[in-house]
């Protein structure tokens, strides 16, 4: 019996969850009041109890804050009908923080319907502020999860994701001005096992970043997503500790300067495979898929001793109409290889422009080039 009631009371002890409500910390929530001491203290609360938390921002309350880290096994839950603030005071005299910061966290998660403000527009207005803050960041993260959430008007990225893994973003809305290229809706960078689904994005820069710099980016699903204004999907530049394995399914491009890009510097070594789009359609697109090998336009006449690779790349069931429909610029010393389209019918001013590429096609509106129906690559 006595064995029964230990397991009984270790299990309830995992189980046990601490709620917390940001009110109760002393925030307001009247959007005038300055919350980011009580929002600090209520994560720090979690910290000391040290068992699974949930922190509310509940109601209607609009919560006006600095920058505030975020702790392991937390959700966090922001009311459908409540925002966090971001409180430009902060950055006038602190160094770069983002305004939500995730470092060595475990299964911590961001949900509930509300929205995250990032005041973008009044931040970058201030010209003694030259280091804008990212709205949500997670480094060295496992199992964090963005549900249900929108975040808008952010100074600088959305959500930067780094050297984290089994990463879940789902029902996201990223809206940030579409007239500023280096607003970025979403970025990773060394990252695997991610899930971007039901999400819907709208920016000045990429729509979506997947880089590799400090280990190997792979096994990314984005599924079910919603693409406006911005630049695209980029998969690279930096592509040092490889990207593989890679699907974009059953999306939406509407309005964007570029559909897919995939990119690398001529100089750095890198591969880029195995990358699956299929079943997206493009609306009114500038470029709809695009290939960079020299993105960043070093000397076509300097040698290097090894280039980047990209290989294995299937274009499938794509349909829409745009300005471009391909352009696929490899190197020489490194040719792209074992492209295969199926299905694609694209109605565009410019048809395909391809360069070192080899790889096959079936069933392809407008005619592909050469290179791409099985030939030696052009």
């Amino acid at each position: 019996m006595k064995y029964f009631l230990l397991i009984f009371f270790l299990t309830s002890v995992i189980k046990a969850e601490y709620i917390i409500n940001v009110l109760d910390f002393g925030a307001k929530g009247d959007g005038q009041t300055d919350d980011t001491a009580a929002i600090r203290a209520a994560f720090a609360n979690c910290t000391y109890i040290q068992i699974r938390c949930t922190v509310l921002f509940p109601g209607t309350g609009t919560y006006l804050t600095g920058p505030f880290n975020l702790t392991t096994r937390t959700s966090v839950k922001i009311s459908s009908e409540a925002s966090i603030l971001l409180n430009p005071y902060y950055y006038n005299f602190q160094e770069y923080l983002p305004l939500i910061n995730g470092y060595d966290l475990i299964e911590t998660s961001i949900s509930g319907g509300g929205m995250i403000v990032g005041q973008g527009s009044k931040l970058r207005a201030q010209p003694y502020i030259s280091n804008y803050p990212n709205i949500i960041e997670c480094f060295n993260c496992i199992s964090f999860k963005i549900m249900q959430i929108n975040i808008i008007d952010s100074p600088n990225y959305g959500i930067f994701v780094l050297n984290s893994w089994n990463i879940t973003l789902n029902s996201v809305n990223v809206t940030n001005d579409i007239n500023d290229p280096s607003l970025i809706c979403l970025a990773f960078d060394s990252c695997y096992n991610v899930q971007v689904l039901s999400s819907m994005f709208n920016c000045g820069g990429q729509h979506i970043s997947i880089k590799a710099t400090e280990t190997k980016a792979h096994n990314f699903t984005i599924s079910e997503c919603m693409f406006g204004y911005g630049q695209g999907v980029l998969i690279g530049p930096n592509i040092i500790k490889n990207i593989q394995s890679v699907t974009l399914r059953d999306s939406t491009f509407i309005g964007s300067s570029a559909g897919i890009i995939l990119s690398s510097y001529r100089n750095v070594t890198g591969t880029i495979e195995s990358i699956i789009c299929t079943d997206l359609i493009f609306i009114s697109v500038g470029t709809i898929f695009s290939v960079v090998m020299n993105y960043g336009h070093e000397s076509e006449t300097a040698s290097f001793s090894e280039y980047p690779q990209i290989q294995n790349i299937s274009l499938l069931n794509l349909s829409g109409f745009g300005l471009v429909a391909a352009h696929v610029d490899c190197l020489s010393e490194s040719r792209c290889t074992g492209f295969s389209l199926q299905n694609v019918s694209l109605d565009t001013t410019i048809w395909f422009y391809c360069n070192n590429v080899v790889g096959e096609s079936t069933t392809v509106t407008p005619d592909p080039c050469p290179g791409l129906m099985g030939g030696q690559g052009t």
